[in-house]
């Protein structure tokens, strides 16, 4: 059994304990349905190539920075298609970052990659 809270890191405290608690049900869920690991993390300084994490898919947000890192294993962003990917950063970067508009769309880039992985169907 793996631990969901684990692959949410909120250095910033930004989401809410609601928005936590939905993005802990969508990392179980890719776990249990797609047998996807799922991490989601904020922090203060920008990312490097070592934050990302070498399995699964990573969001990260760096606010302060202005920067989104999506990160998927190539074999699910060539099946997928790279517009996934760069849909899921715009949604992110257009909600801009002066305040916290930007963790609703971080989590509706969730439902946008939840959809298409979909239509592959779960376990």
């Amino acid at each position: 059994k793996f631990s969901a809270g684990a692959r949410l890191e909120d250095e910033l405290g930004a989401f809410s304990e609601e928005q936590r608690d939905g993005i802990i049900k969508t990392i179980i869920r890719f776990d249990r349905e797609y047998s996807l690991k799922l991490h989601v993390q904020t922090q203060k300084e920008i990312f490097t190539s070592t934050d990302a994490v070498s399995e699964g898919i990573f969001l990260g947000v760096c606010p302060s920075r202005g920067q989104v890192v999506i990160f998927m294993p190539p074999i699910l962003r060539a099946a997928l298609g790279e517009g996934v990917a760069a849909q899921m950063r715009d949604m992110v970067e257009s909600a801009g970052f002066a305040d916290t508009a930007w963790t609703e769309a971080a989590i509706k880039a969730l439902l946008v990659l939840d959809a298409n992985l979909e239509r592959f169907g779960g376990s």
